[in-house]
């Protein structure tokens, strides 16, 4: 189990750039702070519990679709119609996607 998000860049010390999860530091990511590499590190890894947060509620939502979708009279429609609820799932993932992509890329 890992420690709950979110997780944040906080200032620099001198070792580098530091993750904290509220008052525990969950890494250090060693590097100059001149180094788009390092700091590009630094908020992927702090990106790290949405990103598996939505892995996770992908995985449920896409488990719903095949077993609860709608897949024709017949069962046999190569795609499924979505109900209502899953479509709204849909978007708050697309939505969840975003942030993640976006605190990753460096975003707040």
């Amino acid at each position: 189990m890992h420690t709950k998000g979110p997780w944040q860049v906080t200032e620099r010390d001198s070792c580098g750039d530091n993750i904290f999860a509220g008052p525990r530091r969950i890494a250090n990511t060693y590097g100059s702070d001149s180094d788009p590499e390092s700091k590009a590190n630094t908020f992927l890894i702090a990106a790290a519990t949405e990103l598996f947060d939505l892995a996770k509620a992908y995985n449920e939502w896409e488990a719903d679709i095949i077993l609860n979708g709608d897949w024709g009279t017949d069962g046999m429609d190569p795609y499924p119609r979505l109900t209502e609820s899953q479509y709204d799932r849909m978007l708050e993932l697309q939505a969840m996607r975003n942030a993640a992509i976006h605190k990753a890329k460096g975003g707040a």
